[in-house]
């Protein structure tokens, strides 16, 4: 079975890596990198050396798409932890591509989907998320005070923690969820 990583230089300009095959795992390190026509049968990772914005166009990631608050594959000081907290997330955009749950685990990351996305679970750290696109269900574990934005359509917001939620979603929300008695809407 091939495993297929991909590590890009840094780029100021968009770059596809485009290739009609299966591999095992994917891991974005590079800022401006388009993936094109991969299908991945475990998860795909966009690092914290991922600033900016990443694609996905035509691509099948059958486990999930985790956007990390990490240093992936090496062994990250405490330093460089308190550093990348507070750097703004990137864009991931998705075309015509699909994923299991996407974990948000970096704030201010905005996700994009021309099609339904199956699950966003937001991490306890994340404060300010952006949506744009369909997601049958959002499950926040955020124990900041998290503004949720964007143009989406949510089935389901489902609140499993004590966190004050701000929705400046533009479009519908059919279910709020509220599992935590101490949680806050605005």
């Amino acid at each position: 079975s091939l495993r297929e990583s991909l590590n890009l230089l840094p780029q100021d300009k968009l770059v596809t890596f485009s290739a009609n095959t299966t591999i095992d795992a994917l891991t974005i390190n590079a800022d401006y990198v388009s993936v094109s026509g991969l299908t991945v049968t475990g998860n795909a990772t966009v690092t914290i050396n991922v600033e900016n914005s990443v694609e996905l166009d035509g691509t099948t990631v059958n486990g999930d798409l985790i956007v990390d608050d990490a240093i992936v594959g090496k062994v990250a000081s405490l330093d460089n932890k308190f550093a990348n907290d507070s750097k703004k997330g990137p864009k991931v955009q998705l075309k015509n591509s699909k994923a299991g749950n996407i974990h948000v685990k970096r704030n201010d990351t905005a996700i994009e989907s021309d099609s339904v996305i199956t699950e966003i679970t937001v991490a306890a750290t994340v404060s300010l998320i952006n949506v744009d696109g369909t997601v049958t269900k959002v499950t926040v574990e955020s124990t900041a005070k998290l503004e949720l934005s964007g143009n989406a359509n949510i089935s389901q917001v489902l609140l499993t923690t004590s966190v004050e939620l701000a929705l400046q979603i533009k479009g519908v929300v059919e279910k709020l969820a509220v599992s935590n008695p101490s949680a806050k809407i605005t």
